[in-house]
Parts: C-alpha cells; sequence; structure tokens
C-alpha cells in the first residue's frame, strides 16, 4: 500500500468541502487556500466525480460539492480510486517483481503488514476522518 500525493490531495480537498459553509468549492478556491496545484486536482476531481464521490454544478455560484454523505465514503474506496500501487510492496501482487519471493523470509510481514493497513481502512469512513474517530 502506497498512500500516494493523490489520495493526500483528495482527502484534503474533501475537508476543505466539508468544513464550507455553503459545502461547495471551486478547483481554483481549494488549490488556492489548501495550496495544492489545480491541475493535479483536476486529475483527482475527475476521478472522484466518475465514482460519485463527489459532483458539480455549474454557474456562476457552482462549484465541487459532496455526492455522498461523509458516512457512505469509505476511506478504503477512496484509496482503490486514486491508488497506483495496490499494496505496500511489488511482490504482494505481482511475484515477477522480485527475484527473492521464493525465499524471502519478509514476504509474509509485507503481505501480513498490507492485510491490516488495508482492514484499517475498510472499517474507516470519511465521517470518522472529520469526527476524529481513528
Amino acid at each position: 500500500m502506497n498512500i500516494n500525493t493523490k489520495l493526500r490531495y483528495a482527502l484534503r480537498a474533501l475537508i476543505y468541502l466539508f468544513e464550507k459553509e455553503d459545502k461547495m468549492a471551486t478547483i481554483s478556491e481549494i488549490s488556492k487556500n489548501e495550496k495544492l496545484s489545480a491541475r493535479y486536482l483536476e486529475n483527482i476531481f475527475y476521478k472522484l466525480s466518475k465514482e460519485g464521490i463527489i459532483k458539480s454544478k455549474k454557474g456562476k455560484k457552482g462549484g465541487f460539492f459532496l455526492a455522498k454523505d461523509p458516512k457512505d465514503i469509505n476511506i478504503y474506496d477512496l484509496y482503490v480510486i486514486l491508488a497506483e500501487n495496490k499494496s505496500i510492496v511489488d511482490c504482494i501482487l505481482d511475484r515477477k517483481k522480485c527475484e527473492k519471493v521464493n525465499f524471502c523470509k519478509a514476504r509474509k510481514l509485507w503481505i501480513a503488514l498490507d492485510k491490516h493497513i488495508n482492514e484499517f481502512l475498510k472499517n474507516m469512513t470519511f465521517d470518522d476522518l472529520i469526527k476524529n474517530k481513528i
């Protein structure tokens, strides 16, 4: 499991949307206030929109907003939508990635750790995150 920049930026942007009084913001507003690349956020928001996590409203008072209740946004789902690597080390998903995979004593550790991290994220919602229920 590699927690990439996309997931970190997505969480910051979603928290920003949630904390806004009107619950809506443009990419440029989020970018400016969170000091995130607008171009990078566009890519992230495209993926989140496609998966129904956020929606957009067009027009002068438009912007992006959460499409789901925070209790219905699972952190693991965000990870799956945005992650480029789906495991902490490459050999977990693709044994061909490491020449030592058949005799590596540490591989079981990585598999167990990856499983625990995934389970932790599967049991964590966006609501848990914003309410500090970690």
